[in-house]
C-alpha cells in the first residue's frame, strides 16, 4: 500500500513549528556559565529560610592549568587538621572546572561548612588556594577560614553562615599580603543567587 502525497497541502506551517519547538527545548543546552555576564541585579530577600540555597563563586590564586578541576568537599569543622583529613578520607560532594578567567562556581549549597580542593599538580607553577568571593550580609555571610594546603592539595575553607560575619573579613595570600573581599572582587550582597 503506497502512501499517497497530495501536491497542493502546505507542510511548511508543521515543519514551522516543530523547528520552533526544537529551538525553544534547546535553549537551556547552550547556557554556558563562564560566558554570561551579570544582568540586572535581584535584592537578597530580608529573610532566608533555612533551606536557602546560595550559588558559591570564586577564584584560584597562584598558576593554575586551564580547566584544572576543583573538588568541593563538605567538613565537618574548619580546622586545617580536620579538614586536610577529611579531603584524604571521604568523596567531593561535588566537582567544577576552573574557567579560562581562573573562576569558578558551585550552584546551591546549604549553610555549612566546606572545603575547595585542588591538587598541587594542576598547577604550572606558583600554587594558590581556590577561594569563594566573600559577601557579608544583612542576613548571610560567607566566611573565608583559611587558605592553605600541603605538598599534595591547596585548600580554602568557608562557611556560609546565616547573619552577617562578626568581624571584618580577611585573607592572607600566600605571598603574606591582606586581602580584603574589595581586592578579590566581593560579590554585593545584592548579587547573591539565592533558589
Amino acid at each position: 500500500m503506497a502512501i499517497k502525497l497530495y501536491p497542493h497541502s502546505n507542510n511548511n506551517g508543521a515543519l514551522f513549528i516543530v523547528i520552533a519547538i526544537s529551538i525553544v527545548l534547546c535553549q537551556g543546552c547552550l547556557y554556558r556559565p563562564d560566558t554570561v555576564s551579570y544582568k540586572a541585579p535581584i535584592p537578597a530577600p530580608s529573610t532566608v529560610s533555612s533551606s536557602a540555597c546560595i550559588d558559591v563563586t570564586g577564584i584560584v590564586l597562584g598558576d593554575i592549568i586551564p580547566n584544572a578541576t576543583v573538588f568541593l568537599y563538605e567538613t565537618s569543622s574548619l580546622n586545617f587538621t580536620i579538614i586536610m583529613r577529611e579531603i584524604r578520607i571521604t568523596q567531593p560532594v561535588s566537582w567544577g572546572v576552573v574557567n579560562e578567567s581562573e573562576g569558578f562556581m558551585f550552584s546551591c549549597l546549604s549553610y555549612g561548612t566546606y572545603a575547595l580542593v585542588i591538587p598541587s599538580s594542576s598547577y604550572r607553577g606558583a600554587v594558590g588556594s581556590p577561594l569563594p568571593y566573600e559577601f557579608d550580609c544583612e542576613n548571610l555571610s560567607l566566611r573565608i577560614a583559611f587558605q592553605g594546603g600541603d605538598s599534595q592539595y591547596a585548600v580554602g575553607a568557608f562557611s556560609l553562615e546565616r547573619g552577617p560575619s562578626p568581624t571584618p573579613l580577611r585573607v592572607k595570600h600566600s605571598t603574606g599580603t591582606a586581602l580584603t573581599s574589595a581586592s578579590v572582587e566581593a560579590i554585593p550582597c545584592h548579587a547573591i543567587g539565592l533558589h
